[in-house]
């Protein structure tokens, strides 16, 4: 079953040209969001868990990339080669 979301997932953003630009503009306003992130201080980013280091190397990604997934993955990659 979780297959089957995750190819409807990416089906709806691969489909056609406006699916290409519809996961653009996503990316695009989820990385405008991500830069006002990295306008806080280092204590509040440490505070959420957060380095500037790690906002700064999404947000230089290419657009294909969804920036707040790939954050959340880089920061979850540790923990899950520890399991």
């Amino acid at each position: 079953m979780r297959d089957y979301v995750l190819n409807q997932a990416e089906s709806q953003y691969y489909g056609s040209l406006f699916g290409n630009l519809r996961r653009y503009l996503h990316n695009w306003t989820r990385r405008r969001m991500l830069k006002r992130v990295e306008e806080l201080d280092d204590y509040l980013l440490r505070d959420i868990g957060l380095t500037r280091s790690a906002v700064e190397s999404v947000l230089d990604l290419p657009l294909v990339y969804d920036p707040v997934t790939e954050l959340h993955r880089r920061l979850n990659a540790p923990h899950r080669l520890q399991r």
